[in-house]
């Protein structure tokens, strides 16, 4: 629903925006008067507020997630890029300048570390920093480090699969870096760096104060994790990148995941679920 708030407070109802087929799940302001929503039905609409004399209309739909929308971040220096985060193994990104009347562009599909032992990853935790250049999208999997090994080795240790007895998979931040094209700088580079292992639970929600230095993670189990960007790639820079990790009560840094591209969606999984069931019967 749109409303016009009064200053003095009250307001009065406008429209109200119609177009999504379940919940909405997410939303984004974007330039120009217009917004982004994600839903439950696996969309994200754009909408125009000042459209029809201020009562507002839709002006766009784009469509390939997976699942429910759980998250949207604009990446980018401007207004040109929408990312998603869905149910799935991947971040999908549009440019919104290839959108017309007639047609939507399809979605570059961005690696997200997966869930292991059959389980999706939510992405709710979307967040991107334009000046430091730094996308974060959460994820969850089934693994811990295995610190014998790591003092054995010197180093972070063996990543090992969780045993099967584990309830509570553990939280996840991958840390992408995002940057113009030298030969195109409209065209829009993305690289995955590396992921941090925050502790048990599931990252529900992300925001970065406004000056870049500082982001908070919310998790289902109620934790909040703080965590702090530190510019450079000096040693001595990624030297206190590690020291502000260790800093943080259950979060630390790990080494890089091949996480491929493959899309593991939840909506197959529980689809699998109920097949078993049915089977069952």
């Amino acid at each position: 629903m749109l409303y016009a708030l009064a200053p003095g407070g009250g307001g009065r109802k406008l429209s109200t925006l119609r177009g999504h087929q379940d919940e909405v799940t997410a939303l984004k302001f974007l330039a120009g008067n217009r917004v982004a929503s994600g839903s439950r039905d696996g969309s994200v609409r754009l909408w125009d507020l000042q459209a029809g004399g201020g009562s507002g209309a839709a002006v766009g739909v784009l469509t390939g997630l997976s699942g429910r929308v759980c998250s949207l971040s604009l990446v980018g220096t401007g207004d040109n890029y929408l990312a998603a985060g869905d149910c799935s193994s991947t971040l999908k990104l549009w440019d919104l300048r290839m959108l017309t009347k007639q047609s939507a562009p399809a979605p570059r599909r961005l690696p997200n570390a997966p869930g292991f032992a059959g389980d999706s990853c939510p992405t709710a935790g979307l967040w991107h920093g334009a000046r430091s250049g730094v996308l974060l999208s959460s994820s969850i999997a089934w693994w811990t480090a295995n610190k014998q090994a790591s003092g054995e080795m010197g180093g972070a240790g063996a990543l090992e699969e969780a045993p099967s007895s584990a309830t509570v998979p553990t939280a996840c931040i991958n840390v992408h870096a995002v940057s113009p094209a030298p030969a195109n700088p409209e065209l829009l580079l993305t690289q995955q760096l590396y992921t941090l292992q925050l502790g048990p639970g599931v990252v529900t929600c992300m925001t970065g104060s406004s000056d870049e230095h500082s982001v908070l993670a919310g998790g289902a189990t109620g934790t909040l994790w703080a965590l702090q960007l530190v510019r450079g790639s000096s040693a001595a820079a990624v030297a206190a990148a590690e020291r502000a990790a260790a800093a943080a009560e259950g979060c630390e840094m790990v080494d890089a995941l091949e996480v491929g591209a493959a899309e593991f969606s939840d909506d197959e999984y529980e689809s699998d679920g109920e097949d078993e069931e049915d089977a069952d019967e």
